[in-house]
């Protein structure tokens, strides 16, 4: 007998992978837009661009990096602005997942999604 959930299983793991493939692709450069936003001041957008950070890389089971756009999410509401400290965590955490997925993404080698570059600021 056919195990339905088996292909639900499949879904799942199709959807995932291609919801991970989206979040590399849409945040290479979110560093540097939320550098560019704070520079002009436009700190609504900065917070928004770490609000949808955190809740983008909480979809992908990425709990750290989405705990620490929460933290920066925070202080741009409280004090409307993001300390040097929280910034580089930010900015480290999210390098990390980007590369991770980079990876990820080589590895299964199945050419649909081979490069992801990093946007520099």
């Amino acid at each position: 007998m056919h195990d339905p959930s088996a292909n639900n299983n499949l879904v799942d793991e199709e959807l995932l992978q291609e919801m991970k493939f989206l979040f590399a692709n849409h945040n290479q450069c979110t560093i540097a837009n939320i550098i560019r936003t704070v520079n002009l001041g436009q700190i609504a957008e900065a917070h928004r661009l770490v609000h949808t950070l955190k809740s983008s890389a909480l979809l992908i089971g990425e709990t750290r990096l989405s705990n620490i756009a929460h933290e920066a999410e925070d202080s741009f509401k409280i004090n409307n602005k993001l300390p040097q400290e929280l910034f580089h965590e930010l900015e480290t955490e999210l390098c990390q997942v980007l590369n991770k997925l980079k990876i990820t993404s080589q590895s299964e080698g199945n050419g649909q999604h081979e490069e992801l570059n990093l946007c520099s600021r």
